[in-house]
């Protein structure tokens, strides 16, 4: 890449994120449900490609310190923050590179059982994009898994209108960031000036709602890049497979759901092929999707063309899902579970009923399958604990992880069980708050967004240099002082078990 483009990273560095669907957890998982047996990740190798100021990696870093990590960035900006997060941090298995994908000797990187570029593939230019599928080609480890994320077709055809707007409105603006005010401001004004009603204003509305979510950073770079090269589906599978590299899945569970389509839907594209990956690309053309994040492997790994429920066997479990106290497991009753976004569950098969009571009574650890099943064996009829049972709860587990329900991993997560009497929470998760991070990232990558400033505040104070009698002092001096000091203590050890069960504290 140019001079320039390494200026215009300088100049206004890309926004920092946790990206949850990258980590070794995730993408390792998934590589052993679709039939890869993918390396252990809390002894793994992995490499970043446009890590930007280090947060993501930094991350999986503080909460995987037996693997090694490293992080290329074109940009010497980011990559100094980087380095001096890893000093903050006090990381000792992470390294980052000021490097041009292009120039690498990948020979001397050696292998990595994951290899990551996030927001990279469809914002470089056309010479540099075989540089970076070579990396994969030479680096990925045999059972390795790599995360491409890119903007899609034929959704990416309705946001180049926008971003071509916004581009030409602001043509004459110099500063990057007053640029993408006024483009933003452009897209406004034209909007309001199409035709009333009409499916164009729709369009242009509708872009510019979603535009208004993102920060101008963020828009700076994925609406005013010279870069911004988007792909169908097929394209991207070709141009892997000319590399000896095969699809796996997407990264995020949900997408191996057909929730979202219409039964019309469901019988068109069972009418036009059997092949998954044309099915793939036929979803897209009738979802209009816009943006992938896909998971690839060595050809040779031959990956399945579905999850397979009874990979489940080797995975560990973890759901938020609550009940209520009288839910019984040890009959063919309905039992309700809910999720903190609202939604719920019901369920009346007795076997799986016992699997999320349990899950739920251990929260926050991550107990494996077979355990789970020898805690049923103490607990259930033998009735209820027949293979054709088993095979049920394998099938209806998968389900609940594909939407969201309940998560599965490929370790058991560093976590601890209780509050001590000095709680500390993630020095990550610290670090976050110190930079204005709206919020935390806990041991298995999930972010948790933190809106009340006291439980901010809260999470800043658990260094474990403080008991709880003083949380609640400092939480009632800043923030309680028209409250009892008893509400005041009851918020401190609700949030401190919240805490816990969102696997945020330490020992």
């Amino acid at each position: 890449m140019s001079q320039a483009d390494t200026f215009i990273y300088d100049e206004v560095p890309y926004p920092s994120f946790v990206f949850p669907q990258t980590h070794p957890d995730r993408l390792a998982t998934m590589g052993r449900l679709m039939g890869i047996p993918t390396a252990d990740p809390d002894e793994c190798r992995v490499l970043e490609l446009g890590c930007g100021d280090g947060t993501n990696l930094c991350s999986q870093a503080y909460s995987l310190p037996k693997s090694s990590f490293i992080g290329i960035d074109l940009s010497t900006v980011e990559i100094e923050s980087a380095n001096k997060t890893v000093a903050e941090l006090g990381l000792f298995n992470i390294e980052f590179r000021q490097a041009d994908v292009t120039g690498l000797n990948v020979e001397k990187l050696g292998t990595f059982d994951f290899i990551i570029a996030h927001g990279l593939f469809s914002w470089v230019p056309d010479a540099v994009r075989p540089a970076l599928l070579d990396i994969y080609r030479t680096c990925l480890a045999p059972n390795g898994i790599g995360y491409i994320s890119y903007n899609a077709l034929p959704g990416c055809h309705i946001r180049r209108i926008t971003s071509d707007l916004m581009q030409y409105h602001s043509r004459n603006e110099t500063d990057a960031i007053t640029k993408v005010g006024v483009g933003i401001a452009g897209l406004s004004e034209i909007a309001s000036a199409a035709s009333d009603d009409s499916v164009y204003q729709m369009m242009l509305f509708l872009e510019a709602e979603q535009i208004a979510e993102r920060t101008l950073e963020n828009v700076f770079h994925d609406d005013h890049s010279a870069y911004n090269q988007p792909f169908y589906f097929h394209e991207f599978c070709s141009m892997i497979a000319d590399r000896g590299l095969s699809f796996v899945c997407e990264a995020e569970p949900s997408d191996m759901l057909d929730k979202d389509l219409s039964d019309k839907a469901l019988e068109y594209l069972d009418s036009v092929t059997n092949d998954p990956l044309v099915r793939s690309q036929y979803r897209d053309f009738i979802t209009g999707r816009r943006f992938r994040s896909s998971l690839i492997c060595r050809s040779s790994n031959k990956p399945a063309t579905s999850p397979k429920p009874s990979k489940i066997d080797r995975l560990f479990l973890s759901t938020q899902l609550t009940s209520s106290d009288s839910a019984r497991y040890d009959d063919d009753s309905t039992v309700q579970f809910d999720s903190a976004s609202g939604n719920n569950l019901k369920l009346n098969h007795p076997l799986t009923k016992f699997v999320l009571l349990e899950l739920e009574r251990c929260r926050p650890q991550t107990p494996s399958f077979s355990e789970l099943l020898d805690t049923a064996e103490l607990s259930l009829e033998d009735e209820f604990l027949g293979d054709e049972h088993i095979e049920r709860l394998r099938g209806f587990l998968l389900q609940m992880f594909l939407a969201g329900f309940v998560k599965l991993h490929s370790f058991r997560l560093p976590v601890t069980s209780e509050i001590s009497t000095r709680p500390t929470v993630s020095k990550f998760a610290r670090w976050q708050l110190s930079r204005g991070s709206k919020t935390v990232t806990t041991f298995n990558g999930s972010n948790l967004e933190i809106e009340i400033p006291a439980v901010a505040k809260l999470i800043s104070l658990l260094d474990g240099t403080r008991e709880v009698s003083d949380l609640v002092k400092l939480i009632a001096a800043e923030y309680g002082s028209d409250q009892p000091i008893s509400d005041v203590e009851t918020m401190v050890k609700e949030n401190l078990k919240s805490l816990l069960n969102a696997r945020l504290l330490v020992d």
